[in-house]
């Protein structure tokens, strides 16, 4: 009858030790694909980083001065045609009385507080 017990005691005790190496094996499945999944995410995130930083340059370089000029054109538009002054105004194109009529640079950088 000892060994019956005993025999029971070490089937259950070898189950739960299979059960316990079976969890830590999943365990380890679930934590590999979820690093391996955060990883595919941070390059994506970071290729998009790279797209949006060309994108931004790129609009700084070409659309900007050609923006910039623009502006200028309506503030010297804006000299003969007075009736342009409240539309300039309203959008904040209407330079300041006492400037120069020529919009900031494309590259100029504000200062950081």
């Amino acid at each position: 009858m000892i060994t019956d017990s005993a025999s029971n005691f070490d089937a259950r005790l070898n189950s739960l030790r299979r059960l316990f190496v079976l969890t830590l094996a999943l365990l380890v499945v679930i934590t590999t694909s979820v690093a391996w999944h955060f990883r595919s995410q941070k390059e994506l995130v970071n290729l998009q980083l790279s797209q949006a930083i060309v994108n931004i340059n790129q609009y700084e370089k070409q659309f900007m001065p050609q923006l910039n000029g623009l502006i200028a054109q309506l503030q010297n538009y804006s000299k003969t045609h007075p009736d342009i002054i409240p539309l300039l105004s309203k959008y904040g194109m209407l330079a300041p009385s006492g400037a120069p009529q020529t919009p900031a640079p494309a590259n100029a950088i504000p200062a950081k507080k």
